[in-house]
């Protein structure tokens, strides 16, 4: 990923968000995550808190990684092409 610097960009313009969110009832989370082309979007526990960052991906780049601290995750994941198709 991009880490933009120069003419327009605040030197502390990288940056990790954080966002307090408590298990549910059977100690677990739920975490929506929609990436798009300049953007990612975090919503926990039904939107109970949500995450917006820029992102500054590089030409062609077309995966993500995941990961978790502290404990374990599993994922399910769906991709949706929200946009134009390609053809």
């Amino acid at each position: 990923m991009l880490r933009p610097t120069g003419p327009g960009f605040h030197e502390t313009f990288p940056s990790t968000s954080h966002a307090p969110i408590a298990a549910g009832e059977d100690g677990n989370y739920t975490l929506q995550i929609f990436i798009d082309q300049c953007s990612v979007e975090v919503f926990a526990n039904d939107g109970l808190v949500a995450v917006t960052e820029l992102i500054f991906p590089e030409p062609g780049q077309t995966s993500f990684a995941r990961y978790s601290t502290g404990g374990t995750a599993d994922a399910v994941l769906q991709l949706t092409n929200f946009g134009k198709d390609d053809a």
